[in-house]
């Protein structure tokens, strides 16, 4: 390995500092106000209540699109199909209206009820809202339904294939699973992974998962091994933040190959704090403490609350809290 992180983390990337300006400052009146009411906390600009019990307000610049109106034209329509539904769904959650991506999805399941398409998909926004008891629920009654397929179905991304919809059933039920700290059950998820990933970056993803689930749990040999699935050459998008999480694992890339010291904090994006979330993760294997929590810290004064990396800080941060 060419640098320690633990050795170099001090020095390079904690002076940028932690902002206090992240996610969950922005219309602090507003969100005050809500609770002193006892107002919802979803919908509109707040789309979520973190695990810290902060709100969540939408992330996204451009302009809300009328989700309501969307819905009823579809079902006006001669065409509310599953895939109507689906990309309905899609556009509402591109554009950061979780909420009412997830009512686009319900209302398509009403009409199509043994769709595990679109409880995959209503799985994985009840996750970026943190109901994740309901995306549980849609995930174990979409691997019922999908495993009573003849040929797995594919899912679509960007008109190209991006696996079958088992694999990512398996994957979100995994994601779920980590977020409990159910890391056995966790394991098992994406060891069925391995089996159905269908490209080197899917399987390289998998692997990252498993990685970390593994030394959480403990299984520092099997997380060793798991590596080995992922040889140094092997063709994968290089600019993949989980290509460079898996190189640095392996002792292939160093901590400030992966993630810019002199990049502002303010700058990040989501691939920098999907990096900065496993570094985090690697010193508090390493036993240095202080630092994880101080990449977690960071990771969480950014707001892309949306991704696995921040959700994933901070639920682990909550745990802190509720622990110290």
């Amino acid at each position: 390995m060419k640098t320690l992180f633990y050795g170099v983390c001090g020095a390079a990337f904690l002076l940028s500092g932690c902002a206090t300006n992240g996610a969950y400052s922005s219309q602090a009146a507003v969100s005050e106000q809500a609770m002193e009411e006892s107002l919802p906390m979803v919908g509109g600009e707040v789309q979520a209540i973190s695990f810290l019990g902060q709100p969540l307000y939408r992330n996204n610049t451009a302009p809300e699109l009328d989700a309501q109106a969307k819905i009823n034209a579809l079902l006006a329509s001669n065409a509310p199909t599953e895939d109507a539904f689906l990309e309905l769904g899609a556009e509402l959650a591109g554009n950061g209206q979780y909420q009412e991506a997830i009512g686009a999805y319900s209302e398509g399941i009403l009409l199509h009820p043994d769709s595990f398409k679109l409880r995959r998909h209503r799985a994985h926004r009840y996750l970026t809202v943190r109901e994740i008891e309901k995306a549980h629920a849609d995930l174990d009654e979409a691997l019922e339904l999908v495993n009573l397929e003849a040929t797995p179905s594919i899912e679509m991304k960007g008109g190209q294939p991006h696996g079958s919809y088992e694999h990512w059933i398996w994957y979100h039920l995994g994601i779920y699973y980590y977020l409990t700290q159910d890391y056995d059950s966790a394991a098992m998820a994406y060891e069925h992974c391995l089996e159905t990933a269908s490209s080197n970056d899917m399987l390289i993803g998998v692997v990252d998962w498993l990685y970390n689930i593994y030394r959480k749990n403990g299984e520092d040999a099997k997380a060793e091994a798991i590596l080995q699935r992922i040889p140094a050459d092997i063709e994968a998008d290089k600019t993949y933040p989980y290509y460079k999480r898996v190189m640095f694992y392996k002792g292939l890339m160093s901590a400030d190959e992966i993630l810019d010291p002199a990049k502002p904090l303010e700058e990040w994006n989501a691939r920098d704090a999907t990096i900065a979330y496993a570094l985090s993760n690697w010193a508090g294997f390493n036993g240095d403490v202080a630092t994880a929590n101080e990449l977690r810290a960071q990771v969480l004064a950014t707001n892309v609350w949306n991704i696995w990396a921040y959700i994933c800080a901070e639920k682990e941060e909550a745990v802190y809290q509720a622990q110290n």
